[in-house]
Formats: structure tokens, C-alpha cells, sequence
């Protein structure tokens, strides 16, 4: 479906301020831009809860509107969201198409937040194809840019980042600097999803010191918070990670049990390479433990 422009208020209209008992307030948006809304919400409770074909669906209706209305920043809002979601799914080259599109409207509207938001989820995408260079790069862009706007979640998402590409480096200390200050920021902003992730990170990298106690709390207080947060993605990396870290410890019927969990999670949000993956893990736990 697409809305044409024709069907947008003219301008006078747009501007009309309704006053009661003296104070302006101010008049509701089009029904295109609440529709436009309400589909990105109902994408957002899916995305949220896992179902991220669904969530993918809805996102595409609220871009088509968008797109048909000329609303960049929204559209530019929803493009972040379908590259979120792709990559949740696994879809690098989709994400980074979307991601391409969305980057260019975001600098032309002059949308700094959204900027640093995007560059790290390409930063992202270097990093998950083993590009590190790449993705220092992207991270250390949006870095400046998000110190420079006083962006704190996105200097927070930065750093976190950073820390990620220096421990696959084997710079233990330097990432755990840049883990601290992520932390620091996340709990001053109230961010509880971005400090579950950024809790997993140190545990990983206690876990490559062998300090698999230690991981354990990590991943333990990182899978508190994504409850609290409601955030399904992210419980499913925990329940794996701390599969992954009990069976180090010797414990083969606790990581089964964690790697049991994780697949349901991963199965039920359409990730079916990462449930196949957890179903194998489970099973050699199994057969470990008999």
C-alpha cells in the first residue's frame, strides 16, 4: 500500500493550535503518522518478545507509510529497526543494505543520536564478519560523534563495542576499561539492556582468562537484567553462555540444561541456526554427563 502525498493536511491546517481555558496545546498528528506509529509499536512488542518475522512485517508497513509521506526521520527510524531485526535473524548483507539506506537520512536531517546508532550497528556487522579493523573504525566514528552531541547511551554503546573488538584481539585490560566505562554510563542512565550486554562481554572475557566462577556471576547478573528488561534476544545469549561456561567448570548437566533452555528461546523467535546450535551443545553435554 502506499499513501500518497496528496493525502497529507495542507499546510494551514497543520499549524492550526486549539486553545482551552487559555493554554495552547497542541493539535494531534495526521492519521497517517499515528497509523505509522502504531504499526512500529505493534513491531517493537513483537521484536521485544522474539517473534522478529513478525516484527519485520510490521516495520515494513510503518516504512511504506513513511516513505509515502516523506517522514525521513521515521523512516530512517524504522530502516535502524529492520537492521536490528535482520541482524537479530543473522542476515548481515540485509542489515548492511538497510543500514545504507538509512545512514544518508540521518546525516541529511541532521539526526546525530541516529547516526552513532547506525554506525555501530555497521561496526557490528564488520565485527561479526571478523573485519576488526573495519569495525574499530566504525565504533571510534560514532564514538566522536555521540561524545561530541553528549549522547551517553551511544558513548556508553561505543565503548562497550570497543571493549568487544580488544578482547578478540587479546587486550585484556584495555577492553575492561572501556567495559567499565560502559557500565558506569549504563547504570547512571538506567539502561538495563545495554548493561546485560555489556555484563555478558566481561564474562566472556573472564571466561578467556579462565575465570569461570567469575563469568558465571557476570552472566548470571547480565540474564537478571534482560528479564527485568524483557529482553528475549538477550536471555538467549546469556542461557548459552552460561552453558558454554559450565561445562569448563566440569558441570555437564547444569550446561546441558542452560543449552536446553537457550534453544527453546532461539526456536521460538525464528533463529534456527542458533537453536540447531544450542540443541548440539545440549546433547554433547548430555552425552558427557551419562
Amino acid at each position: 500500500m502506499t499513501v500518497k502525498q496528496a493525502h497529507k493536511p495542507c499546510a494551514s491546517l497543520a499549524l492550526i493550535v486549539l486553545t482551552i481555558a487559555g493554554c495552547a496545546t497542541v493539535p494531534e498528528p495526521p492519521e497517517y503518522v499515528q497509523r505509522a506509529r502504531r504499526l512500529a509499536r505493534v513491531a517493537s512488542r513483537h521484536h521485544e518478545a522474539g517473534e522478529i518475522d513478525k516484527a519485520l512485517l510490521y516495520y515494513e508497513r510503518a516504512l511504506e507509510i513513511n516513505r509515502g509521506t516523506d517522514n525521513r526521520s521515521a523512516a530512517a527510524q524504522c530502516l535502524q529497526s529492520i537492521a536490528v531485526a535482520y541482524i537479530d535473524l543473522r542476515k548481515l548483507d540485509e542489515a548492511s543494505a538497510v543500514i545504507r539506506e538509512a545512514l544518508p537520512i540521518a546525516r541529511e536531517i541532521g539526526d546525530t543520536e541516529r547516526q552513532v546508532e547506525l554506525l555501530g550497528i555497521l561496526g557490528n556487522i564488520s565485527y561479526a564478519r571478523g573485519d576488526l579493523d573495519q569495525a574499530e573504525n566504525r565504533y571510534r566514528e560514532a564514538l566522536a560523534i555521540a561524545k561530541t552531541a553528549k549522547y551517553r547511551s551511544g558513548t556508553a554503546n561505543q565503548h562497550n563495542s570497543l571493549g568487544l573488538v580488544l578482547k578478540r584481539r587479546g587486550e585484556y585490560d584495555d577492553a575492561m576499561r572501556h567495559y567499565t566505562i560502559a557500565r558506569r554510563i549504563y547504570e547512571r542512565v538506567g539502561d538495563k539492556r545495554g548493561h546485560a550486554a555489556c555484563l555478558n562481554n566481561v564474562g566472556a572475557l573472564l571466561e578467556a582468562q579462565s575465570d569461570f566462577q567469575g563469568a558465571v556471576a557476570k552472566y548470571n547478573q547480565a540474564l537478571a537484567l534482560d528479564k527485568q528488561a524483557g529482553n528475549v534476544p538477550g536471555i538467549a545469549v546469556c542461557l548459552h553462555n552460561l552453558g558454554s561456561v559450565h561445562l569448563k567448570l566440569g558441570e555437564p548437566d547444569k550446561a546441558a540444561g542452560y543449552f536446553q533452555r537457550a534453544y527453546h528461546v532461539n526456536k521460538w523467535m525464528g533463529r534456527h541456526e542458533a537453536a540447531a546450535q544450542d540443541q548440539q551443545e545440549a546433547e554433547k553435554a548430555r552425552a558427557l554427563a551419562k
